[in-house]
């Protein structure tokens, strides 16, 4: 409880207050009292008086109304009453942040003050006053302070009573008074104080150890408590004595419900009385390091240079950069709050010195703080540091009401601050919620900036750490796979070969003999198992028989090789070297050179083995075979290496010694050469071992241990078992070699562990990955059943966290329920994959990268790890990410499982016949019928990676299987495509690795998906097995809104690293984007890039329809021939080319229930199984789809469109391999009713309707006209039909919808004589109404183009097909500017007279093209035209390069027979750029064509007008050339001097030349051009009026040689001057000659002719 303290005010009273006593008993009987509400208000009122009468008010301080107590809780016996709960007891952490913020303000405003006296000490001294020279400074800085305000200032002496005020900022008037001079009740309130806190001020003086003292105490007034702040510092105005500079929070004013002590919040209380506590140990002590930690202070723009002074919470931030200093296993980022502490010590705190005490309010998280803080210096640092105490806010202040469960309101909640200002409020009238100020989702309150802040996981995040994740799961990868390969089963085993056999391969089942291993010829036999050779190791056993007798057909051997055969692996017994009987005795030099003999046999039997590629040897020995084995373990230090051949160790894996010993008989001992490297070790000795003593065992076990590793040496000592009996007697129930078949298995493990040592396989990857071993069972015990391998760069923390194990242990659980599938596969190398996302115990996040094999029941477990604790620390991403890494691990046990299963002959089998095989499978299993609790969209396929990808499984799509991916689509998307862009990814990420999971992420159908995939060869063929999700199944969307929405504001689009994407700019009127833009596409190739159907598209697939319809015609005239039986063979006899994309069917309809389920299938080119079946009776497992989509496809038919015969519909219509536009011909055959159908894949022709409702639109339309045309027809021809009514109402109602497009309907009479006399006439379509009858050639021009096309098309297309009465023959048409679409119906045929009705449509009213700008338009860089098909520019521009190609982008000209081509830097090049400005090139006639019209047939009457009615000399085409130099004057000098070049005896008809050309030029295959010459208007002479006049030539170009003057070799073939004159050589004339000699005489034929 604070109170004013008797004593010190740096003491604190423990006792208990009388007033304390009278609330807690008031709470008590509260408590006592609730439970009689109920029953009676009188029993409170009672209650209520006997707590009244038992205060006593001794020793209290103040007078406390018990009136207000009583009215008090007669309001919470009100409360009680109506609400359940209520409470009063606390404070909002609202209320503390506020009174905190003024508590800085005030001590802001002494430090301030005391500042200003040190500043302005001089004017003090010389003014004799402190009131006139801070007053008006602290008016100017902080304002007129009045008796209501709070922080003001005043100054007073330090006095037991009768103080004297220097300064009272709130009552100016008692500036330089005494107290005693006040009036009341100031004089009295004021000595009461200074009497009270006078010991307390004293007591700090006298310290002595600081030149200012602060002091902060609570006092209570009546109905106020106030919080009082003394600065005591020395009196400038009286040397020696010390004044107090003080300052008053009245906390009454911020929260009235304080009146005095008893009323303040327990909470509260205790947050003041921190404060108090900690303002008052600074200024007890000069420096406590425990206090706090204390940072160096610095202006903000030098924040990233200081430094942590010290802290005794984290000591590791001593002397370190504070933007260093974080705390550990946080994300906290608290150099930021540091600088926000720095930042406004700076702003509120100028001036600072040693020794003054500041207040400052940051929040760390979610944590509001309180620092009170003290200004310090150290010797290590320049300048001031600062020591800051901190109060946790929320940890005092905790919530006042928790609620767990439902909760329900009914009425209006609203939720204030402290001052009743709204932050929540509901209007259920309204029913209106309104947030004021920020709103903040899954964010903590102080990471929230915007008015609504939503913090989510974004897709870009997860895309970014699969990205991050790729390294590690390959690494994970190559690493199991380099421990496969060498520790792999032998696989490719081939069986029996002609000897000598050069591998292991090679050998035959069961034992092969006589095997000559060296030079020695000694005999080895081979043992083969006839099971599953388990390995490419070869287990070798050796013989006893004291090196003088055995060899390897021993009982124990051959028992040996029986016994590890059985086990699965290859075996070997040797015969070695053996000694004769010493005739002396044994000899030491005996038993050396027998040892070392016989070893030396074993080294070369092991060297064999290594060369049959065999990958390592397990080495058991019995007697002197031991011997022999503990002989390969020593180092090359022994005293046998002169003698010794090398050992190759590190092929050696194990070895096992039955019997053995490396002490002779004579006591001769090597065991100190034991090699601190040597693998694994086994020991099989007996304690009654007369032969070989046990202390030989018992030495190298010591040998082990000091070694430090003793667990690699396994010792079985069996008690009383002899030197003979070891090899049969048991240990705890196991002999010998069960033992060592045990031993030899575990092998496998420690091997992969030396597989990390120095300069062997995975020494680079050693600092990379763990590997551990682990039981495969259904519940693990952790401590026996995982086994560290290898720890690499995973630490103690992690590898034993709980959580860790507990996800290892769910591995293992999956693993023994796949068990039963695993051991039937046939591929023991399959490596599983698993991805789980585990913390250590330093709360540091990992997502691990797993891949795992199954080795002897057991399973090796090979980790990477990606730190993800950044992510981890934000409480929104940690569930998401925990639940999709969650379901990541999932998604890898199915497809491990499914993966299984495909490597298994049989299961695969049955796969390739039914397409469910394995769907059922898991769907039925014991333990994975929930499908790992995958999600539905999570569809399992398997796909043949070379095309044309060939489908094994499609679990989402079950029709699908058994096809081909290139001929399916998915809604508008080429599966093609999607199998594409997968595979380019797994080549591009994975390099295309084999036989486990990788994840990829794609775009399909315009949705992020994560897919995860197995590349798997099975019998020679590669298959692609996956599964995948959508992102948006694992990570909701922020904000997702349907309907209308406007934004007022500025809009922006930022990625993951809050980089703007999309930026909508209201202020600048911008829309702006940073990156790519795909419209109509997923993927955009550049800045823009837009994917649209065009015109060219839809008459494509238009041709192809008015080809298909011409058959269908003609193929219902044969049916209505042919018996249904030989439907079948007439329709293939009479196709060409079926495919998926194009195919026919014919089904009969059942006139009499006219149900689409009674329809029978005559014939299908695709489902041949259907042929002859009712559709409800076809079983067809793996098309239950297509037979759904059938059936609903002719409901809809048979239901909504009127049906007679000859009738014709077109629809688009979903189907296995895409979006096919179903045309079907209906036609009767006697009493018969059938139906033929056939169709394109629209996606083939980039017909995409999902995606535009353009081309939406255009189908709709020509729906709408085929409808039309044959409601018109069978009214005209008054047919009778089903459904008449149905139909005309939809007709209608679709005529209504699509009113908006033009449509045109005619009747044509087609004159097939003469085309032209073909009638077109408008014909209405309710009462038929012929009007505006015109001939095509009678029509106006633009109509006779356009109709001339109509009669042109009509007649290549059907005309001379035998045309009948109710041929459908629809097609495209064109005039000069548009394109067309026609549906067409013929009506009758006549002699030369074929009527048809035709309904026509401009496809480009439907049709907008994709990029439509009204207005100017710049484009900066090439412009690029394209063919969609062949992917040639039609049209490039090159602004760089000056060009603008059509049908061409060659931008040069190679003139490789000129000095000036572009090759050659002769400086005569600089006169001709040999670079296309303009090129047209094309296949046909003519490749450029200029016109210019310009006529008009009105006459103006204006006789001086030119008469535009006629052609004039207007241009059609203009060649300038200009002159950016010269004017006219110095052009024609330069034309002139050019003439004078010319040499009129060599070239008398050339004269000017200088002008402007067109050039003539021939190019060959080989790109070499030659020009032959040009014709030129040349500058002939200058005018009188200064004007240029022309005269023309043409001119050819004479290539003489290399380095000739370009111009020279120009010469005239003729030349016209202005006058008219022109210069030739020769004549033709009439078949006569004309020239002239070199006299000037004129010939005609060499003869002369007279000219006089």
């Amino acid at each position: 409880m604070v109170r004013p303290s008797t004593r010190t005010i740096i003491s604190s009273d423990t006792s208990q207050s009388r007033s304390e006593t009278l609330q807690n008993n008031a709470i008590q009987s509260i408590g006592t009292n609730v439970g009689s509400l109920n029953k009676q208000v009188s029993s409170l009122t009672t209650s209520i008086h006997q707590i009244t009468n038992n205060i006593t008010y001794a020793n209290a301080v103040d007078i406390v109304d018990i009136s207000n107590t009583v009215d008090k809780l007669t309001l919470d016996a009100v409360k009680l009453n109506t609400h359940l709960a209520t409470s009063d007891n606390n404070f909002s952490i609202d209320n503390v942040n506020t009174i905190a913020e003024l508590f800085s303000t005030a001590i802001n405003k002494l430090n301030y003050t005391l500042n200003l006296i040190r500043i302005k000490s001089n004017e003090i001294i010389n003014n004799n006053s402190y009131s006139s020279v801070l007053e008006p400074v602290l008016e100017t800085k902080f304002g007129k302070v009045g008796p209501s305000n709070q922080t003001g200032v005043i100054l007073f002496t330090v006095s037991e009573n009768n103080s004297f005020y220097y300064f009272f900022e709130q009552y100016p008037t008692f500036n330089n008074r005494s107290v005693n001079s006040l009036p009341e009740p100031y004089k009295q309130l004021a000595n009461d104080i200074d009497a009270k806190y006078y010991s307390a001020r004293i007591n700090l003086i006298n310290q002595q150890n600081q030149s200012i003292y602060y002091m902060c105490a609570f006092k209570e007034y009546d109905y106020d408590i106030q919080l009082n702040i003394d600065v005591l510092l020395p009196d400038i105005l009286k040397p020696g004595k010390f004044i107090v500079m003080a300052t008053t929070i009245e906390l009454s004013l911020m929260m009235p419900e304080i009146k005095n002590y008893e009323t303040i919040p327990p909470a509260f209380n205790t947050y003041l009385t921190q404060i108090q506590d900690k303002f008052n140990a600074f200024t007890k002590n000069t420096y406590d390091s425990t206090l706090g930690t204390v940072y160096q202070f610095g202006p903000d723009n030098k924040f990233n240079t200081l430094k942590v002074v010290s802290s005794a919470e984290y000591p590791s931030w001593n002397d370190q950069l504070i933007a260093y200093s974080y705390i550990p296993g946080s994300n906290i980022n608290m150099p930021a709050v540091i600088y926000q502490i720095n930042t406004e010590l700076n702003r509120n705190y100028s001036g600072m010195r040693e020794g003054e005490i500041v207040m400052v309010q940051y929040a760390i998280g979610p944590i509001y703080y309180t620092g009170v803080v003290k200004m310090l210096t150290d010797d290590g640092y320049n300048g001031l540091c600062y020591q800051i105490q901190s109060i946790n806010i929320n940890e005092i202040f905790e919530t006042s009401v928790t609620m767990t469960g439902d909760v329900g309101i009914q009425g209006n909640l609203n939720v204030t601050r402290y001052n009743g200002d709204p932050v929540i409020s509901t209007d259920n009238t309204r029913k209106v919620t309104t947030f004021h100020d920020k709103v903040g989702i899954n964010q903590q309150s102080y990471e929230v900036e915007g008015l609504l802040d939503i913090d989510n996981l974004t897709h870009q995040i997860i895309l970014d750490l699969f990205e991050d994740l790729i390294p590690y799961s390959i690494n994970s990868y190559d690493i199991m796979q380099v421990i496969i390969k060498n520790t792999t089963k032998l696989n490719d085993y081939v069986g029996p070969e002609t000897q000598p056999y050069t591998n292991l391969t090679q050998f035959p089942v069961g034992k092969t003999d006589n095997i000559k291993y060296n030079r020695g010829s000694h005999n080895m036999d081979i043992y083969v198992p006839n099971t599953q050779i388990k390995s490419s190791e070869v287990v070798l056993y050796v013989h006893g028989g004291y090196f003088l007798f055995g060899d390897e057909e021993d009982a124990d051997a051959v028992n040996a090789m029986a016994r590890f055969n059985s086990d699965g692996y290859i075996a070997g017994s040797m015969a070695y070297s053996l000694q004769s009987s010493p005739v002396g005795g044994f000899t030491q030099e005996w038993w050396i050179n027998a040892v070392v003999e016989a070893t030396n046999d074993l080294i070369d039997a092991i060297e064999y083995i290594k060369s049959l590629g065999a990958t390592g040897v397990h080495i058991i020995g019995y007697s002197a075979g031991a011997i022999m084995v503990l002989m390969t373990a020593l180092n090359d230090k022994h005293p046998f290496i002169n003698i010794l051949k090398q050992i190759p160790s590190n092929f050696i894996l194990t070895r096992a010694s039955f019997g053995g010993s490396l002490i002779t008989p004579d006591g001769f001992s090597i065991v100190e050469y034991l090699d601190e490297a040597c693998p694994p070790l086994l020991l099989w000795n007996g304690t009654a071992d007369k032969t070989v003593d046990q202390k030989g065992a018992l030495a190298i076990k010591q040998k082990y241990i000091d070694f430090g590793k003793p667990e690699e040496c396994q010792l079985y000592l069996l008690e009383g078992a002899t030197h003979s009996s070891i090899l049969t007697d048991t240990y705890n129930g196991e002999n010998v070699l069960d033992v060592s078949i045990t031993f030899v298995g575990q092998s496998f493990f420690t091997s992969i562990t030396k597989m990390f040592a120095d300069t062997t396989k995975l020494f680079d990857y050693k600092n990379q990955c763990a590997v551990i071993v682990i039981e495969i069972k259904a519940i693990m015990d952790i401590k026996k059943d995982v086994t560290i391998l290898h720890k690499g760069n995973f630490t103690e923390e992690l590898l034993t966290s709980d959580g860790f194990l507990e996800k290892i242990q769910g591995i293992s659980k999956i693993m023994n329920q796949m068990m039963p599938k695993i051991e039937v596969s046939t591929d023991p190398n399959y490596i599983f994959s698993h991805t789980l996302l585990v913390s250590d115990t330093n709360r540091e996040w990992y997502i691990l990268s797993i891949r795992s094999i199954v080795r002897d029941s057991k399973l090796v477990l090979v980790m990477t790890k990606l730190e993800v604790t950044y992510l981890m620390v934000d409480p929104s991403y940690k569930p998401n990410l925990l639940k999709m890494i969650e379901y990541f691990n999932n998604q890898h046990h199915f497809l491990n499982l499914t993966g299984i299963l495909l490597k298994t002959p049989t299961i695969l089998e049955q796969q390739q016949q039914e397409p469910t095989t394995i769907t059922e499978i898991y769907k039925n299993s014991e333990f994975f019928s929930n499908k790992f609790n995958l999600s539905r969209t999570s569809d399992l396929f398997c796909i043949e990676t070379n095309k044309p990808y060939r489908y094994l499984i499609n679990e989402g799509n079950h029709q699908w299987s058994k096809q081909n991916g290139i001929d399916l689509y998915a809604l508008e998307l080429s599966i093609e495509t999607i199998i594409n862009l997968e595979l380019g990814i797994i080549k591009q990420d994975y390099n295309s690795r084999q036989n486990s999971i990788f994840a990829l992420n794609c775009i399909i159908f315009g949705g992020r998906r994560i897919v995860f995939i197995n590349l798997l060869e099975i019998d020679g063929k590669e298959y692609m097995l996956g599964s995948g999700m959508s992102l948006n199944e694992l990570v909701s969307q922020s904000l997702l809104i349907k309907g209308d929405n406007t934004i007022s504001g500025n809009f922006y689009v930022n990625d993951s690293n809050n980089h703007t994407v999309f930026k909508v700019d209201n202020v600048q009127k911008t829309i702006t984007n940073t990156y790519k833009v795909g419209i109509g596409m997923d993927y955009p190739e550049s800045i823009l890039h837009i994917k649209d159907t065009s015109v060219q598209n839809l008459i494509n697939e238009l041709e192809v329809a008015t080809s298909q319809w011409v058959l269908l015609n003609q193929l219902v005239d044969k049916l209505r021939e042919t018996d249904e039986s030989d439907f079948v063979s007439m329709i293939e006899n009479n196709t060409v080319g079926q495919s998926v994309d194009s195919y026919y069917a014919v089904y009969k309809i059942n006139t009499e229930t006219f149900l689409s389920t009674d329809i029978k299938c005559v014939y299908h080119f695709v489902y041949q199984n259907w042929n002859g079946k009712i559709m409800k009776e076809i079983v067809d497992v793996s098309n239950e789809l297509t037979i759904q989509m059938v059936t609903n496809f002719f409901e809809d038919l048979l239901n909504n469109y009127a049906i007679f015969d000859n009738r014709a519909i077109v629809k688009n219509v979903d189907f296995v391999w895409g979006v096919k536009r179903a045309r079907c011909l209906f036609f009767y055959k006697a009493n018969d009713l059938y139906v033929i159908a056939t169709g394109t894949n629209i996606n083939n022709f980039n017909v995409r309707s999902f995606s535009n409702d353009n081309i939406d639109t255009f189908i709709r339309t020509r729906n709408i006209i085929t409808m039309m045309v044959h409601d018109m027809y069978r009214r005209y021809n008054n047919l009778n039909a089903f459904n008449v009514l149905e139909e005309t109402n939809y007709l209608n109602r679709l005529m209504i919808e699509n009113y908006a497009i033009p449509k045109r309907i005619i009747l044509v009479e087609f004159d097939t004589q003469q085309t032209l006399n073909t009638r077109i006439s408008d014909f209405e379509f309710k009462d038929f109404a012929k009007t505006n009858t015109n001939q095509i050639k009678a029509m106006n021009m633009t109509d006779t183009k356009k109709y001339e096309s109509f009669v042109s098309k009509l007649s290549a297309k059907y005309i001379g097909l035998s045309l009948k009465e109710g041929y459908t023959t629809p097609f495209c048409f064109n005039d000069d500017r548009y394109d067309y679409v026609v549906a067409c119906k013929c009506v009758t045929v006549s002699e030369n007279i074929i009527t048809f009705i035709a309904i026509e449509v401009c496809i480009q009213d439907c049709i907008i093209p994709a990029l439509y700008v009204e207005g100017d338009a710049r484009v900066t860089g090439d412009l690029l035209i394209t063919n969609e098909i062949t992917k040639e520019n039609f049209v490039s521009i090159d602004p760089i390069e000056k060009f603008i190609g059509v049908n061409t982008d060659d931008r040069h000209i190679s003139y490789q027979d000129l000095s000036y081509s572009t090759i050659n830097k002769n400086p005569n090049s600089i006169r001709y750029n040999a670079n296309h400005n303009v090129y047209v090139t094309n296949n046909t006639y003519p490749v450029m064509v200029s016109e210019r019209v310009q006529e008009s047939a009105d006459d103006t009457g204006d006789p001086n007008a030119v008469d535009l009615r006629y052609f004039n000399t207007n241009s059609a085409f203009t060649v300038k050339r200009k002159s950016n130099l010269y004017d006219f004057d110095t052009i024609n000098d330069y034309s002139e001097q050019l003439g004078k070049e010319v040499d009129r005896t060599i070239d008398p008809v050339t004269q000017k030349r200088y002008g402007v050309d067109v050039s003539f030029e021939v190019c060959d295959k080989n790109s070499r051009t030659v020009e032959l010459g040009n014709v030129n208007m040349t500058i002939d002479k200058m005018g009188e009026n200064g004007i240029i006049k022309g005269g023309f030539g043409v001119q050819v170009y004479d290539v003489s040689q290399v380095d000739s003057k370009p111009l020279v070799n120009r010469r005239n073939l003729l030349y016209v001057n202005n006058d008219g004159r022109l210069h030739i050589n020769e004549i033709m004339l009439g078949g006569k000659l004309l020239s002239i000699d070199g006299s000037g005489n004129l010939l005609c034929d060499g003869k002369k002719v007279l000219t006089e």
